[in-house]
């Protein structure tokens, strides 16, 4: 009986030590990710609201031009000409208003985030055409 009691606790004991062969291994990785340059854009509309009466060339709105571009990486921003005039939308496409739209920086450096630029717009002095909605679709390109 003292033998048995004995080796219960010998196994006992080898069961709690730690494993005298017992080993690891580690491995090691690169994360990585490459950043290309890249812009997004886009604007709020130019809305002169509505005029009751005659145009008188005083009339002013803005758009809001939103642009993320890649950090520390420059940009230029250009304004195309466009025509110059809202066209029509109703009964009388044929009728224009003559209007200037101004973008004042045209280059800046990317942050990283949202930079905002305004762009101005002014009617022109001009006779007042026929009552209907007019419109003009206008197109900033970004270069980076």
């Amino acid at each position: 009986m003292h033998r048995q009691t004995m080796t219960l606790a010998a196994i006992a004991v080898l069961a709690a030590a730690p494993h005298a062969n017992a080993a690891t291994a580690t491995a090691t990785f690169d994360a990585h990710v490459q950043v290309v340059a890249a812009c997004e854009t886009s604007a709020t509309p130019m809305d002169f609201g509505t005029l009751t009466g005659l145009i008188k060339g005083s009339e002013t709105a803005t758009s809001t031009l939103t642009v993320t571009c890649t950090k520390d990486w420059p940009y230029s921003l250009n304004l195309e000409a466009g025509s110059g005039a809202m066209s029509g939308t109703g009964a009388t496409p044929s009728d224009k208003v003559g209007y200037s739209a101004t973008l004042v920086n045209t280059s800046d450096v990317g942050q990283g985030n949202a930079q905002t630029f305004t762009i101005n717009g002014q009617l022109n002095v001009q006779d007042t055409p026929s009552a209907q909605d007019y419109r003009e679709t206008r197109t900033v390109t970004i270069t980076y």
